[in-house]
């Protein structure tokens, strides 16, 4: 039977008036840079484009996929041990910690005895587990990262929605009362920062939709937009991008004038050139000068220098943005504060929030879904940089009859 997604009706709220000092913005910076993006001198410089073979699956393909991918042997053995509260609590603890469901750096991000105590409330009201999960953007425009447009999702978006929903399947183990998954969309909110059309976003989430629907997921996995969310004023007429604002333009005169800032910044700004929309800034290039400018910390000589300028102007106009939206919605506490008792899930393992979906599901939206053979469930699928498939002697791009892609494989040597 098809089931229906859950509705969320925001309630009126009236949000913190104060500016964060600049001391917190400070703080708030170097946490969130060094969680999201690494240094620069971890980068990977693209080599070349695979060669690919083309193929075709049918319909009855995915069907077949998430029938084998469903199913979950007992986590916890030997369960949860009784139906106190606190026990029970601490069964989901254990089971978010485990790496086929959660991640193991959740027990080093988040204290069991504070998670506990939080979630017993629930518990004892016979609620379900509501999990908060912002991702889902759209697929990265790095045109080094993924060979298509922004608005087809892949195998790798499809297996991490089911593995979000095996993670509601799994608690069943030890919370009966059931669980769900909301994912806040955040890329309508961040298609000016990357320089991606809105229609193109609008069109992927339309498809993840549809790929969700199919599967018949959306009983435990729904989709709303993150920008409403920013975008929505409180009961006084604030808004949060009214904040982001005023932390932007803080962080605009304290980069300028603190070394140390504008180190973490730096980092930050490569992220940015790695992330936004190069497929269609540098579409006239070649995949060295193309290369040079996304990956090189220093402007080339010569006719690309210009380029490179301009390329990295862009970026650091990203940057700033893009830190200003997400210091803005911690020092507002947004997310909990529109979806209070819920658990916050991330991509990126961080403090307080809980990595989801195991191993494979992370960052789904930045790089193709490749498997070493022909996939039979989420197991075999991993997320890879499109360039990284260039050290194979031959790659298959496998797409759906529909056009759409579905992933890749090795190819015959």
């Amino acid at each position: 039977m098809s089931m229906a997604p859950m509705r969320y009706v925001s309630q009126p709220l009236e949000f913190r008036t104060e500016s964060p000092p600049d001391e917190w913005i400070t703080q708030g910076l170097l946490a969130f840079v060094r969680g999201e993006f690494p240094s620069r001198a971890a980068r990977t410089q693209p080599h070349g484009d695979p060669k690919l073979t083309h193929q075709e699956v049918g319909a009855e393909f995915l069907n077949k996929f998430l029938a084998a991918s469903e199913g979950i042997e007992p986590i916890l053995k030997p369960g949860r041990e009784s139906d106190d509260p606190r026990a029970m609590a601490a069964s989901v603890y254990e089971l978010l910690c485990d790496p086929r469901i959660g991640s193991t750096k959740n027990r080093v991000n988040n204290e069991r005895e504070h998670f506990v105590d939080n979630l017993v409330g629930t518990i004892e009201r016979e609620s379900r587990l509501l999990f908060v999960l912002p991702g889902f953007p759209f697929k990265d425009q790095n045109r080094f990262r993924v060979p298509y447009s922004a608005e087809e999702p892949d195998l790798a978006d499809i297996s991490f929605l089911i593995r979000l929903h095996r993670l509601t399947q799994a608690l069943y183990q030890v919370h009966p009362f059931g669980a769900d998954i909301l994912i806040l969309s955040d890329g309508s909110l961040y298609a000016d920062i990357f320089r991606v059309p809105i229609e193109s976003i609008e069109r992927y989430m339309r498809r993840l939709k549809a790929y969700r629907n199919q599967l018949n997921l959306q009983g435990t996995v729904s989709i709303i937009s993150l920008a409403d969310l920013l975008t929505r004023p409180d009961a006084r007429g604030l808004r949060p991008l009214d904040v982001a604002a005023g932390i932007e333009e803080r962080l605009r005169l304290m980069t300028a004038s603190t070394t140390a800032l504008g180190d973490v910044f730096a980092d930050l700004k490569a992220g940015m050139k790695r992330n936004i929309n190069s497929r269609d800034l540098l579409s006239d290039l070649g995949h060295e000068d193309a290369s040079a400018i996304v990956y090189s910390a220093t402007a080339p000589e010569g006719p690309m220098g210009s380029r490179w300028s301009e390329y990295d102007s862009i970026s650091e106009d990203a940057a700033y943005r893009y830190a200003a939206v997400n210091l803005a919605m911690k020092w507002l506490d947004l997310i909990m504060l529109h979806f209070p008792g819920a658990i916050r899930g991330t991509v990126h393992p961080k403090q307080g929030q809980f990595a989801l979906a195991g191993s494979g599901g992370a960052y789904a939206w930045n790089g193709v879904a490749f498997s070493n053979l022909w996939p039979r469930s989420i197991e075999d699928v991993k997320v890879s940089p499109f360039f990284t498939l260039a050290d194979r002697p031959s790659v298959v791009q496998v797409s759906f009859d529909d056009g759409l892609p579905a992933f890749f494989m090795p190819g015959s040597e």
